[in-house]
């Protein structure tokens, strides 16, 4: 009987460190290439400089962030005309909370029009169109990503679905 309940013990051990080891990987997936694929956009998409947007943390880094991939596209090596950022949160419940939280954000000057909510991109979506460019947040299991860039709606969601499918497994549990 003890040694029944020992196995037990060490299997349900065993089960509850493969969930989080799961997780706890998240902060060895390759964005680079999981971000930016070869034929994932149209080659005038990234019209400009791809470079890393690297904010100087205030306060530390957040403990919460498993990864995080921050681009933004210089026109002119100047001007900003696009981004491309994706990060991996080491419980999906912040991920979420972030996702709400720039949703909130954004819905304010285009509730009349905006966003729009996609049900077949990531766990949710919203996609916005201004003059020039296109933005798509998703949130699907432990990542949230903010794309914006200035391609047209049909080029955004096709982009968006390659890259919540690329996510969806690593991101998911």
């Amino acid at each position: 009987m003890s040694r029944v309940l020992t196995i037990t013990l060490v299997c349900l051990v065993l089960i509850g460190c493969g969930a989080s080891t799961a997780t706890a990987n998240l902060d060895r997936v390759d964005l680079d290439h999981l971000v930016l694929q070869p034929n994932g956009l149209p080659p005038n998409a990234l019209n400009g400089t791809l470079t890393e947007a690297n904010p100087v943390p205030i306060f530390g880094t957040d403990p919460k962030i498993a990864k995080a991939y921050t681009r933004l596209l210089l026109h002119n090596d100047q001007n900003v005309v696009g981004e491309i950022f994706v990060t991996l949160y080491y419980d999906a419940a912040d991920a979420r909370a972030k996702y709400d939280e720039g949703l909130r954000l954004s819905v304010q000057p285009f509730a009349d029009q905006f966003p729009i909510q996609s049900p077949s991109i990531g766990d949710q979506a919203t996609l916005q169109r201004s003059e020039n460019s296109t933005a798509l947040d998703f949130v699907r299991c432990h990542a949230y990503a903010v794309l914006n860039l200035e391609i047209p709606v049909e080029t955004m969601l096709s982009y968006g679905k390659q890259l919540d499918n690329r996510l969806k497994e690593v991101a998911c549990p």
